[in-house]
C-alpha cells in the first residue's frame, strides 16, 4: 500500500526554526540577521543543484544546532533571557489584573449605573441581578475555554505573543499604561469601597492606603511598559540610554500618559495625594526628557498635552480653574525639578 509522503515546505521549516530562535537568548535583531544568513546559505546550495529539502538540511547543519547557538549568544546577551522572563512575568500580572476587573468589577459597575426614568431622575439599576448572573456564567465559560487553550496550545500562544511584542512594542507600551491606568482605577476603587469602613476615622491611614495602591499599580504598569520597550530595542539597557533616544513624539506620548494618570487620580478626590503622585511621576520623566538631544523641544512637548487637557476642561465644564492651574503648575514644577537634577548630574560628571 503506497503511503503519500508529506510535501516538504521550506518556508514553513525556516519559520519554525526562526520561532525556536526567538525563544532563545537571541534578540529579535539577532534572529533576523541569522535567519538572513540561513536563507543566503540555502540559496547558494540551491544554485548548486540541491533540492529544497537537501539545501535545508545542509544549511541547518552548517548553522549549528539551536541549543549550541543559544549557548553562544548567552555570552553576548547575558541579560536578555532574564529580561524576557521579567517581561512575561509583568505582562502576566497585568493581564490577570485586567481579567480580574472583567470578571468581578465591571459586572458590579454595570449593576449600579443609574439612568433617568421618564418624568423624574430616580435612579435604578441599569441591568438586573439575573442579567448579572448570566454575564458571570458567560465569563465562567470563557475563562475555562481560555485555560484549556493555554494548556493545549501553549507553544503557539507563546510564539504569537512573542511576535506581537516584537512588532508592536511601542504601541503596546503606551496601551498598557493607558488601559492599565483605567483598569487599575476601577480595581483600586472597588477595593477602597470594601475597606473604607476600616479607615473611616483614620484619614492619615487612608492616604497611606491610597499611596500604597498607586505605588503597587504604578510599578506593575511601568515595569510592563519598560520591559516591553527594552525587549525590542536591545540597546535600551537602562533609562539613561532610553532617554538619549527620546524624540518629541515620544515626549508628547509621555505627557499624555501623565495626563491620563492625573485624570484618574482626580477621581479619588484627594489633592494631597494627587500632587504627590504628580511629583513621583513628573520628576523622573523630566529627568529622562532633559537627557535627550533636543531637550528644550521635548520638555515643551512633555507638558503640552496636559496644557491641552486643562484648557479643554476649562472651556467645556464649570471646573474650578484655580485647581486646574495649580495642577498644571505642579506638573511644571515636577518637570523642572527633574531637569535640574539632570543638569546637576551632567555638571558633576563633567567636573570629574
Amino acid at each position: 500500500m503506497n503511503q503519500t509522503q508529506p510535501i516538504f515546505n521550506l518556508e514553513k521549516e525556516i519559520g519554525s526554526w526562526q520561532q525556536t530562535m526567538l525563544l532563545s537568548a537571541l534578540t529579535p535583531d539577532d534572529v533576523e540577521e541569522i535567519t538572513q544568513h540561513l536563507r543566503d546559505e540555502i540559496s547558494g546550495l540551491q544554485a548548486n543543484g540541491l533540492s529544497d529539502k537537501e539545501a535545508w538540511f545542509v544549511a541547518r547543519h552548517r548553522m549549528g544546532e539551536p541549543l549550541s547557538i543559544d549557548q553562544e549568544f548567552k555570552k553576548v546577551n547575558p541579560d536578555f533571557a532574564a529580561n524576557r522572563s521579567l517581561l512575561m512575568l509583568f505582562w502576566g500580572g497585568t493581564i490577570f489584573m485586567m481579567l480580574q476587573n472583567l470578571y468581578f468589577v465591571y459586572p458590579a459597575f454595570l449593576r449600579f449605573i443609574s439612568r433617568r426614568l421618564t418624568g423624574d431622575f430616580k435612579p435604578r439599576p441599569y441591568i438586573s441581578l439575573y442579567q448579572i448572573s448570566v454575564i458571570l456564567n458567560v465569563l465562567n465559560i470563557l475563562v475555562l475555554c481560555l485555560a484549556v487553550i493555554c494548556l493545549t496550545r501553549a507553544t503557539v500562544i507563546a510564539t504569537w505573543f512573542n511576535n506581537l511584542l516584537i512588532k508592536y512594542s511601542a504601541f503596546l507600551s503606551v496601551l498598557v499604561i493607558i488601559l492599565g491606568a483605567f483598569t487599575a482605577f476601577f480595581n483600586f476603587h472597588t477595593i477602597t469601597n470594601l475597606t473604607r469602613k476600616y479607615y473611616v476615622d483614620l484619614t492619615g491611614d487612608m492616604f497611606t492606603f491610597t499611596t500604597c495602591g498607586f505605588v503597587f499599580y504604578g510599578i506593575l504598569l511601568f515595569c510592563t511598559a519598560w520591559f516591553t520597550i527594552r525587549y525590542r530595542k536591545s540597546d535600551f539597557r537602562n533609562l539613561k540610554s532610553f532617554s538619549l533616544n527620546i524624540t518629541w513624539p515620544v515626549s508628547f506620548g509621555l505627557g499624555v500618559m501623565i495626563t491620563v494618570i492625573a485624570g484618574f487620580i482626580n477621581l479619588l478626590n484627594s489633592d494631597s495625594f494627587k500632587y504627590l503622585a504628580i511629583l513621583i511621576i513628573g520628576i523622573p520623566t523630566g529627568w529622562m526628557v532633559a537627557n535627550s538631544k533636543r531637550h528644550f523641544l521635548n520638555l515643551f512637548m512633555l507638558q503640552l498635552s496636559h496644557l491641552f487637557f486643562i484648557t479643554y476642561i476649562e472651556f467645556t465644564t464649570s471646573h474650578n480653574e484655580y485647581r486646574l492651574l495649580y495642577e498644571h503648575m505642579a506638573v511644571l514644577i515636577a518637570i523642572i525639578i527633574g531637569s535640574f537634577i539632570c543638569k546637576i548630574n551632567k555638571a558633576r560628571l563633567q567636573a570629574s
